[in-house]
């Protein structure tokens, strides 16, 4: 390599070293949310749920036997699923919710949730279970 690109590789890292330093410092402050609908079987399981994160407009979709992680800022968050009623998806509004759960997003940790539908004696109604599992 002759001096004179010696030169500019040195200025051009130079350049870009506050750069790379505060993009390695934006990745390790975050954790990972990872949500589970293991179940899949029944007209319940192939409806779509819907997982809102905070008060964030973007939801997640999970149908039975999804699992999807994603990355989320350390910190403390929310989580709240909904969905149309699964026995009669032509219903305008939503009919089954879960009841909202706050938890923490530790740095680089997993933090996971179990989403199942309610159930009672005559089986599955009125909404969606979370479950955070422990690991």
């Amino acid at each position: 390599m002759k001096l004179m690109d010696r030169y500019y590789f040195f200025i051009v890292l130079f350049c870009l070293s506050p750069f790379l330093i505060s993009q390695g410092s934006k990745n390790a402050k975050k954790g990972f949310l990872v949500l589970m609908r293991p179940e899949n079987n029944g007209v319940i399981n192939i409806r779509e749920c819907y997982v809102q994160i905070d008060s964030s407009k973007d939801e997640i979709i999970l149908i039975g036997e999804d699992e999807k992680k994603i990355n989320l800022s350390t910190g403390y968050h929310t989580i709240y699923v909904h969905s149309k009623d699964p026995y009669d998806p032509n219903t305008a509004d939503d009919k089954w919710k879960s009841n909202s759960a706050k938890f923490k997003i530790s740095v680089n940790k997993i933090t996971t949730f179990k989403i199942e539908p309610k159930s009672n004696s005559n089986g599955y109604c009125c909404g969606w279970q979370l479950t955070r599992i422990a690991k």
